[in-house]
């Protein structure tokens, strides 16, 4: 796997203004604790789209690399805005790397470095995750119905959501809906 045939996300980001200079792309932090980070990238052809053309989901784990032990969290949105850029096809070279274009380079690096940095020295197993496959409908409802309450769209590529992105998303948002609820009553008077 040669790194310099995948694009860097900052290449795609040129492209999209040189095209849509008008446009914007949105990043919002879906969750940020100690231990990870979930954002997402939502892009708009023109500013005054009320829908994103296209949006996508990157998690990173702190301390997972030696960029995410000081920076997983601009890491995170880096990836995200390239997933979402990616889905309006500003990607890769398909002449070269064929069906594998979507993914940056970014993207790439980590899956080198998790590879090179099996313990066993063997080839990497690559097993089924458990929650795989495509988000159930009860699992779209949920986000749909959170969203909502929360004022927000549902992402764009709900439809195309693994069991765990949408698990992972409905965590993060119930955590939002909770901390709003908190916040809430921290304002009330006691008494």
């Amino acid at each position: 796997m040669s790194l310099e045939n995948y694009e860097p996300v900052a290449v795609r980001i040129d492209k999209f203004w040189k095209q849509y200079p008008n446009g914007r792309i949105l990043t919002d932090l879906v969750e940020f604790t100690a231990e990870r980070v979930i954002a997402r990238a939502e892009i708009y052809t023109d500013r005054e789209d009320t829908r994103p053309a296209a949006s996508d989901f990157a998690l990173e784990i702190q301390g997972s690399s030696n960029v995410n032990r000081n920076f997983h969290l601009e890491a995170c949105v880096t990836s995200a805005i390239g997933r979402a850029l990616a889905t309006l096809n500003f990607q890769g070279d398909p002449t070269k790397l064929g069906a594998d274009a979507r993914p940056s380079r970014e993207e790439m690096s980590k899956v080198q470095r998790m590879e090179t940095s099996n313990p066993g020295g063997g080839a990497v197993t690559v097993t089924k995750p458990v929650g795989s496959g495509t988000a159930s409908d009860k699992q779209k409802w949920a986000i749909k119905k959170m969203s909502k309450e929360l004022g927000k769209l549902p992402p764009a590529n709900l439809d195309s959501l693994s069991k765990q992105q949408a698990s992972d998303l409905i965590t993060a948002l119930n955590t939002e809906i909770s901390d709003g609820k908190a916040a809430e009553h921290d304002e009330e008077e006691p008494f």
